[in-house]
């Protein structure tokens, strides 16, 4: 039974009963030192075999947390290879070293646990946790091209994001912590030292867990919206590239656009057909920019997600991460509103695009409200009627 408490016929071992004099006297039949009943009632025994059993569902927790921690990490390489040269590879790449290390950590916390229930060795130098080096942005901006945007396969990116809602989904190890080590130890009416320590531990892990089902759940998130957008860039791009062979255009690798100019008389009616047609060709050339462009703001956006749900703290999950796209720019915007009468026209025009493209987005509103707050919201829209543009129509206003 070792490493535990018990020796192999299941008693106490001598270093633990010196260790643990709870634990001792109730093996012994007698009260825990130093600790008696209050009101003359009756003595509390502990039950050893409880507390041994409490220690084998915590290894068998801890086994299970790890298990589901690294279960998206089958996902990871290939949509970090999938979109190379999106600015999402390598913040996909730093959000996973800095959800592996919170693991790590969470996984210290069980080995502390663990260790609560056994004599303790000389000590030894444990492996350093940082607090610093989690992910966060590239310091440069990345465009997606249009070659990027047409060729890159998004399945991976799709099963990464499955593997994350997946655990989300199944995520019961808080609860199995409540219903496993803790209620058994509460049916052991431990005592002393050793419970103190154990109790500690126990409240730590369970922040831990709380904290790595949230920030789950928003990278779960994150992933999911930012799959939704490349994909719906992909569409637009495809249904541009579409009409362009339809009005016999052709199109480079790099998006270089080509079609014939129109010839004859401007007063000729198929001259005048002509520059019509010439007119759509220019108009699906600008829906392939902005597709191109919706997949760059979505990857800033992911880039950004990832940074704020995982945080910079190595050694614990991020209990208050941010969230999926959605909130990332609900919060860009609740950010351009509060600048009021300073903002410029271009913030303006920005703000205005945000909040049109985020109509009836729940998730956007729910978090754009909440960061202003009902009064600041009030106050703030208030504010941007003093804007620039407002200055610029009258003078006095």
């Amino acid at each position: 039974m070792n490493p535990w408490l018990f020796d192999e016929a299941g008693k106490l071992t001598e270093q633990a009963k010196q260790q643990f004099p709870d634990l001792a006297a109730a093996a012994a039949g007698a009260p825990a030192p130093g600790w008696s009943p209050a009101g003359g009632g009756s003595v509390v025994t502990v039950d050893p075999a409880a507390v041994q059993r409490a220690g084998q569902q915590a290894v068998a927790l801890q086994a299970a947390a790890r298990s589901e921690c690294g279960g998206p990490e089958a996902s990871l390489g290939a949509a970090v290879a999938s979109l190379t040269g999106w600015a999402s590879s390598a913040a996909i790449s730093a959000a996973w070293h800095t959800w592996s290390l919170q693991g790590q950590a969470l996984n210290s916390a069980f080995d502390q646990l663990i260790t609560s229930w056994r004599p303790r060795p000389a000590p030894t130098r444990r492996a350093r946790t940082t607090t610093s080096g989690g992910s966060s942005p590239p310091e440069e901006s990345v465009m997606v091209t249009f070659y990027e945007l047409h060729t890159t396969n998004l399945a991976a990116l799709d099963a990464l994001a499955s593997a994350f809602e997946r655990l989300v989904r199944r995520w019961d190890l808080g609860e199995s912590l409540d219903s496993g080590v803790l209620a058994t130890l509460r049916g052991a009416n431990w005592r002393g030292d050793a419970a103190s320590s154990a109790a500690t531990a126990i409240t730590g892990i369970r922040t831990q867990l709380d904290g790595a089902f949230d920030e789950a759940g928003a990278l779960a998130a994150a992933l999911r919206d930012a799959h939704t957008e490349f994909l719906g860039a992909q569409q637009d791009l495809a249904r541009a590239l579409q009409g362009a062979a339809d009005h016999a255009m052709t199109v480079d690798g790099d998006g270089t656009v080509h079609w014939a100019a129109p010839q004859g008389d401007p007063g000729d009616p198929q001259a005048t057909a002509r520059a019509k047609s010439a007119k759509q060709n220019a108009d699906l050339v600008n829906q392939a920019i902005a597709a191109v462009a919706r997949a760059t703001e979505a990857d800033k956006a992911l880039v950004t997600a990832l940074a704020a749900d995982t945080g910079s703290n190595t050694g614990a999950f991020n209990s208050s991460p941010l969230g999926g796209i959605s909130e990332v720019e609900a919060q860009k915007a609740a950010d351009l509103m509060r600048l009021g009468d300073k903002a410029t026209d271009a913030q303006l025009a920005q703000l205005d695009a945000l909040l049109q493209a985020h109509g009836t987005d729940p998730r956007f509103a729910s978090a754009f409200y909440t960061s202003l707050g009902p009064e600041g919201f009030l106050k703030d829209l208030g504010r941007l009627d003093q804007g620039p543009s407002c200055r610029a129509r009258a003078p006095d206003c």
